[in-house]
């Protein structure tokens, strides 16, 4: 998926939408970029999963710069492995830097996000991807 330009899922972790932690990994700077904002994600804002028939809002609650051996980000509860997790979890993961010349292997990028809600496609869009007059 990755080399593709798509995020892709860490397959121990839950499922999108599940109590646990949906983690996934993209790329800042190569095949599609598809993480290569995430660094102006603020607590806050909305990241919105889109599935065939749903939308998954989940709301930035923190991000961290970790070593690559830092796994326990991706755990169900993250940052805390062995808990039995009671909320749904999205956390988001990438190369750290961008600086040219350097491929970022040596820390991540982490954000976590909260499970806010979900809706049908069928229902439009998330009020958040609205434009200024309210159409999808």
């Amino acid at each position: 998926m990755l080399d593709q330009a798509a995020a892709g899922h860490y397959p121990d972790t839950q499922q999108l939408g599940a109590v646990g932690n949906f983690a996934i990994a993209g790329h800042r700077r190569t095949n599609g970029n598809s993480f290569r904002r995430i660094d102006l994600l603020e607590e806050g804002d909305e990241i919105i999963v889109a599935t065939k028939d749903t939308w998954y809002v989940y709301t930035v609650t923190s991000h961290e710069i970790v070593e690559p051996t830092d796994v326990d980000v991706i755990a169900p509860v993250p940052g805390h492995p062995g808990e039995t997790p009671t909320e749904r979890m999205l956390t988001m993961t990438t190369c750290h830097s961008l600086t040219v010349g350097e491929w970022g292997n040596d820390h991540r990028w982490i954000t976590h996000a909260k499970f806010e809600y979900w809706m049908e496609r069928s229902e439009g869009r998330p009020a958040s991807v609205l434009n200024d007059e309210g159409v999808n």
